[in-house]
């Protein structure tokens, strides 16, 4: 049978609705944002510096504010989603033991932090994230001491570049130059029978030790020593002392910055260098910052 005009178009228009008729639906599973989880070092020493706070709070003003502050900024970032670039808290902060009596030594407290830093500060590869973990560590060696008030500073911890071994023990071996040549001036400053002078000359011998070793770990990489570095004036005792307290506070970020590029497992302990370098700073009455140590590149 011939096909008429109505038969082509009823044809036609079943296509239409064959070919607008929706498919089969096909459902994926939604891909779930993975939950962020908190390194065991970082748990480890954010538990710890929650024993801090709790012992700081049962201390005396003024140093209990300033470092109840030093505390809480570290505490800020160790429950953060990265330690290094803050931001809001997702992790949730453990409750500190037992108030023990009123008027509690801290120090337990702080040989605690000490260790979960020094912990956490050996377990990593990541060199900004060592320098974190050495930050605390050198701000906590700084707290056992009560009569030295951290300083009220803003600088935060960032992520930097990983700065080469060799170039962090240069930017340390300029600072142990400037500093020795601070102290010379020092001691043609302060009379011979002063017991400043005596104190000016064994840090001399002592510097000169930890000059020698920086560039021995050199070699043949090391800078050129400058015949002039850029120290405060020294005129008496107590511009002696100021001059020392900045320079020595230089040489511990110097230190910091060697012990994060080198780690933990050298030949060399530059780890007890840079914590030992805190009783100098402190010693010439100078304040610790909220972060010491920290590089900023």
């Amino acid at each position: 049978m011939p096909l008429t005009r109505r038969h082509v178009l009823a044809g036609m228009g079943a296509l239409v609705v064959t070919s607008c008729a929706p498919g089969p639906e096909v459902n994926e599973p939604s891909a779930e944002t993975p939950k962020p989880t908190q390194a065991p070092g970082v748990s480890a020493l954010s538990t710890a510096v929650s024993e801090l706070s709790r012992a700081i709070t049962l201390q005396e003003d003024p140093w209990r504010s300033a470092a109840l502050a030093q505390a809480s900024a570290w505490q800020a970032r160790l429950l953060a989603a990265d330690p290094l670039t803050g931001g809001e808290a997702i992790f949730p902060e453990s409750s500190p033991s037992p108030s023990p009596s009123a008027g509690s030594s801290v120090t337990p407290a702080v040989q605690l932090v000490s260790e979960a830093a020094t912990e956490a500060l050996s377990g990593t590869e990541d060199q900004p994230m060592r320098l974190f973990h050495l930050s605390i560590l050198l701000g906590v060696t700084g707290l056992a001491d009560l009569n030295s008030l951290p300083a009220e500073t803003t600088d935060e911890p960032t992520r930097y570049p990983a700065v080469a071994a060799d170039a962090a023990l240069g930017v340390a071996l300029s600072h142990v130059w400037a500093l020795l040549q601070a102290i010379e001036k020092g001691l043609g400053v302060i009379p011979a029978k002063d017991p400043e002078h005596e104190a000016l000359l064994a840090r001399h011998t002592g510097l000169k030790g930890l000059r020698d070793r920086l560039i021995a770990a050199l070699g043949a990489n090391r800078p050129r020593q400058d015949g002039h570095y850029d120290v405060p004036a020294v005129t008496d005792t107590a511009s002696v002392r100021a001059a020392r307290a900045e320079l020595e506070l230089r040489l511990l970020d110097g230190l910091a910055g060697v012990v994060a590029a080198t780690g933990t497992t050298g030949e060399e302990d530059w780890l007890a260098d840079a914590t030992a370098q805190v009783v100098q700073v402190q010693g010439q009455g100078g304040r610790l910052p909220r972060w010491p140590g920290w590089v900023k590149s």
